[in-house]
Parts: structure tokens; C-alpha cells; sequence
């Protein structure tokens, strides 16, 4: 079910050094965000709800309501036409962007869904939970194809190489699993990190993969054997999230000290871009697909960067 919101607003804002344009959601803390395939829609889990907005005109469209518990995780099929989501309810939902209805409750799940991810095909979906569990399902019929067991401790990250042929997954058990897809076997367990890993990503070409957690440091994998090839300690808190550019020049990590922007492949510190005088925590990074936005989130903003130019210039929303 959608609600059409009329008081919603986009406010621009000049926080610390670096000016940028908020969105204000309407429903709760924000604990994810994607932008569509097209660029044209950012979601945001916010609250219990999930809200999509217009880019670049920054309007709300819908409100998409049906989990009962707050939204952790969402995710859009390559194609843009659904979006699954993930919830403390236990559940993961697939949602008509068309529509903007519920197409399917997946439930095998027993605690809080904290990852969500498709396949670059598009045909398949892995959930990871607080159940110490990964479910793959086939899409877009929702099938339950495989649960894989090997975490010892909630799930907190996943992410898709790019050719989708292996699937990475994080959590509290301080280990980073890597899996082949679609058949769900385990190729390889690595240690590296002192305490959880709270977030992920691979590299546009797949030739690494990056992970951050509480231990404050980002964590460089190689591939496909998945040999820690470095750490980079830059920020004094946990690394909750982490994003690459889409043509793979910059790596974006960021925590409750603010985000940091480093130069690819050499991991290079190259700017770090400030909020206010307090540090709000970043939950959730995404980039638009042309690779001149960054958008991040904390409390219930989403803020948006323009990273096409230098210095960096505020995202200007149409009237």
C-alpha cells in the first residue's frame, strides 16, 4: 500500500565546510538507501516504511507501508521494476516500483533481516539475518532455494561480485565468508578483522572487495581467493558503511566521525566531508549511477553531495 505525502520538503543546508541538500523523511530513522538503476528514484528505509523519491526534482512519491517492524536493509533489481526489503519483523519484502504494492512476503527468516542483495542477473536474491542464516531465493518467484549456515553470530552485510558468481557476507562473528553462486557452497572463510563487520562492497571490476566494522579499519580483499591484502585506519569509530564510485575511482567509507573519500586503486585519503559540529552516524552510502551524487544517511536525512566537480558543490534540486 502507497501514501501520497503532501508536506514533504527537500531544505538546503550549509553544514560545517562542505554545503549540501537534505531530504527529511517523514517516517523514522533512516537504516538504508539506494538509488534505482536508472537514477531517476532514491529509497529510503525509513522507520517501518519504505519512501521513494523523485531525482533530481527531490519529491516524494510513495510511501510504501507493510513491515511492522523498522526496515533494515533494501535493494533494487537491476531491471528497477522491485525492490526487496528487509525488517526487524523477520520478513524480507519484493515490491512493485510500478504499482508501488507488495508483490511478495518472503518469510523463513527467525530474527531481524540486515542484508539484502540481487544478483547482477537479476534472478537472484540473498537475505542475511540475526539468525545466523543466508537465504537465497530465486526471483522473481520468491522460491526458497537454499538457506546457508556457517556464521557464527548475526549477518550484518552482504554484496554480489559483479559478475555475480560469488556472494560475500559479514557479520559478528569477526569473519568475512565468501559463496558460490547459485549454488550456495562456502569457498572460503578469512579472518582479518578484531571485532564485527558491519559493511561491504566489491570493486566495479571485481578485482577486490572492501569491508569495514568495529574495529574502525577498512579491510582490502583480493579475488577471487579473497587474501587481505591491506588495512587503511582512518576513522576513530565503527565503518558502518562503505561505497565505490560506479567507474571505480573513489572509495567512500563512512561511520559516526563523518565520511572520508579515498583515491582508487591506492586507497589514498583524499577529502573528508563534515557535517556539523556533532558528527551524526552514517548508516547507509549510495551512489546515483552516473557516479556524480553521493547520497548518505543519518537520523531521518538523507543528504546528497555533488562529487562531479571540484570542490565539491551542493546537489540543487529542481522547482
Amino acid at each position: 500500500m502507497n501514501h501520497k505525502e503532501k508536506n514533504s520538503h527537500a531544505v538546503f543546508t550549509i553544514s560545517g565546510t562542505n554545503p549540501c541538500l537534505s531530504l527529511k523523511t517523514l517516517s523514522g530513522d533512516i537504516q538504508a538507501i539506494a538509488f534505482s538503476p536508472d537514477g531517476k528514484l532514491i529509497a529510503a528505509g525509513s522507520g517501518e516504511n519504505i519512501e521513494l523519491w523523485d531525482m533530481p526534482e527531490g519529491n516524494l512519491r510513495a510511501s510504501l507501508r507493510g513491515h511492522n517492524r523498522p526496515v533494515k536493509s533494501i535493494a533494487f533489481s537491476p531491471d528497477g521494476k522491485m525492490l526487496a526489503s528487509g525488517a526487524m519483523d523477520h520478513t524480507v519484502k519484493l515490491w512493485s516500483i510500478q504499482d508501488q504494492r507488495i508483490l511478495k512476503t518472503l518469510e523463513g527468516h527467525l530474527f531481524y533481516v540486515n542484508a539484502v542483495a540481487f544478483n547482477p542477473q537479476g534472478d537472484l536474491m540473498a537475505s542475511g539475518s540475526d539468525d545466523q542464516t543466508i537465504i537465497l531465493w530465486s526471483m522473481p518467484s520468491g522460491e526458497r532455494l537454499k538457506t546457508l549456515r556457517d556464521h557464527i553470530g548475526p549477518i550484518y552485510c552482504l554484496a554480489f561480485d559483479p559478475d555475480g558468481k560469488v556472494l560475500a557476507s559479514g557479520g559478528k562473528d569477526k569473519t568475512v565468508k565468501l559463496w558460490a553462486m547459485p549454488e550456495g557452497d562456502m569457498l572460503v572463510t578469512r579472518d582479518g578483522h578484531l571485532n564485527t563487520v558491519k559493511s561491504m562492497a566489491f570493486s566495479p571490476d571485481g578485482n577486490f572487495f572492501v569491508t569495514g566494522g568495529y574495529d574502525e579499519a577498512i579491510h582490502f580483499w583480493s579475488m577471487p581467493a579473497g587474501m587481505h591484502m591491506k588495512s587503511l585506519k582512518e576513522h576513530r569509530w565503527t565503518v558502518t558503511a562503505l561505497a565505490f564510485s560506479p567507474d571505480g575511482s573513489l572509495l567512500i567509507s563512512a561511520g559516526a566521525d563523518n565520511m572520508k573519500l579515498h583515491e582508487m586503486p591506492a586507497g589514498r585519503l583524499i577529502k573528508r566531508l563534515k557535517f556539523k559540529s556533532y558528527s551524526p552516524f552514517v548508516e547507509s552510502l549510495a551512489f546515483s549511477p552516473d557516479g556524480n551524487i553521493l547520497a548518505s544517511s543519518h537520523d531521518d536525512t538523507i543528504k546528497f553531495w555533488r562529487l562531479n566537480r571540484n570542490p565539491i558543490e551542493p546537489m540543487m534540486f529542481q522547482n
